[in-house]
């Protein structure tokens, strides 16, 4: 066998050496890992319910704190015209904590608030039911609408149905307080209470608001993809000390081998290895599209004059001899206390109180009575203008007419 000279074992150990680095190399390759992180972020969104339900637990004559009626908002998808969105509101009196009296328990008065343009609104109600804006019920304020009818047209549930002439309504639309914290306020009638002896009718509201929005969480995730290379690849300095193979340091110098530096430089190869392992690891997360609807409710307070809720059917001056008899009508009296009379010499002339104390309300919130009052002494040929006022509990006060009459001797006559 032939003997390697030194000049061919120094090749030798140099091609071997060469040989390990690789190797060593490679398995470092061999051995990249990538590591996946998923950065997590919660957005919460604020959706407006399509639904609410609010209990009334207030009253002006009975114990707070029962649920005396429940107040319900729900959404009529392309309900209005031109496909537009609008509300419904129910009103259901809990006839469970009721005795009712008879055919004629439910409903008689019910007054909410809206954010919005009242003018711009459709309301409609099945039955006889007539609306007002701006109305005092009873201790709980002013309401903006108001939905009333007769002692013989009251409902248990009323239905309300909202449209908006130019656009879509919402639930939140009609969840809004009035000045004194009420949201609601209704008038309930036609029956006894446990403990309650005399009370026959009176007025529920609530401060309390729905419940909060449900909430929607999405979780979008961020793909951050690194390479960490193990720890292997630099001990490659561990296949360095093989010089201890080489016994003769004079004959192989340090400075031949140790630019086996030039082979450490693997890490300029590292990039290639990277940009092929990193699209096998990437995970793709589809975009997740957030839509955030911030509903601002504007709620103007506006300082009105609230009148009274007399249902008046008719309000006559009858002409006699140097006389004029009036005659009122009405179909319920809630809260009312009494009537004065307002006479003037012209229509637009200054009216003054003719009667000499209040004439007492006789009327309740289920029956109308009829009033008559007589003006005497006056001048025949003569046109006289009166008004009638109602005055409640709380001292407000409305005004009906005016009407006017003419006294003449022959009425005398024929009236008798």
């Amino acid at each position: 066998m032939k003997k390697l000279s030194i000049k061919e074992n120094q090749t030798f150990y140099f091609l071997f050496l060469c040989l390990a680095i690789a190797l060593v190399a490679g398995d470092a390759f061999a051995k990249v890992s990538t590591t996946t992180t998923i950065a997590s972020t919660t957005t919460t969104i604020y959706i407006a319910p399509s639904s609410c339900s609010i209990n009334l637990d207030l009253s002006n004559a009975l114990p707070n704190g029962n649920i005396y009626g429940t107040v319900s908002l729900g959404l009529l998808p392309d309900a209005c015209s031109g496909g537009r969105d609008g509300v419904q509101i129910v009103v259901d009196a809990n006839q469970s904590i009721f005795t009712t009296i008879g055919s004629n328990f439910g409903i008689q008065v019910f007054g909410f608030n809206y954010f919005g343009n009242p003018n711009d609104l459709v309301i409609t109600t099945s039955g006889n039911w007539k609306l007002k804006d701006d109305q005092n019920l009873s201790e709980f304020g002013v309401f903006i609408e108001d939905t009333y009818t007769t002692g013989s047209n009251r409902q248990d549930p009323l239905i309300v149905n909202i449209c908006n002439l130019y656009s879509d309504l919402r639930v939140g639309d009609f969840v809004v307080p009035n000045a004194d914290g009420y949201y609601f306020a209704a008038h309930i009638a036609d029956f006894t209470f446990n403990g309650a002896n005399g009370v026959n009718s009176a007025w529920f509201s609530t401060t309390q608001d729905c419940s909060p929005p449900p909430t929607t969480t999405v979780m979008p995730t961020t793909t951050t993809t690194s390479v960490q290379p193990t720890t292997t690849i630099m001990p490659t300095t561990t296949v360095m000390p093989t010089t201890t193979v080489m016994p003769t340091t004079t004959v192989m110098p340090t400075t031949t081998v140790m630019p086996t530096t030039t082979v450490m430089p693997t890490t300029t190869v590292m990039p290639t290895i990277t940009t092929t392992e990193i699209p096998t690891t990437t995970t793709t997360v589809p975009e997740i599209n957030v839509t955030t609807t911030i509903i601002i409710i504007p709620v103007t307070t506006t300082t009105v004059e609230p009148t009274t809720l007399i249902e008046l059917k008719e309000f006559t001056a009858l002409p006699g001899n140097r006389a004029v008899t009036l005659t009122w009508v009405t179909e319920s009296e809630i809260d009312n206390i009494g009537f004065n009379i307002y006479g003037a010499e012209s229509e637009f002339g200054e009216y003054t109180k003719i009667n000499a104390a209040l004439i007492p309300a006789r009327g309740s919130a289920t029956s109308g009575v009829a009033y008559e009052f007589v003006d005497d002494g006056l001048q025949n040929r003569k046109t006289y203008y009166y008004t009638l006022e109602d005055i409640d509990l709380n001292g407000k006060s409305t005004t009906h007419g005016p009407i006017s009459a003419t006294p003449r001797f022959i009425f005398g006559i024929f009236n008798k």
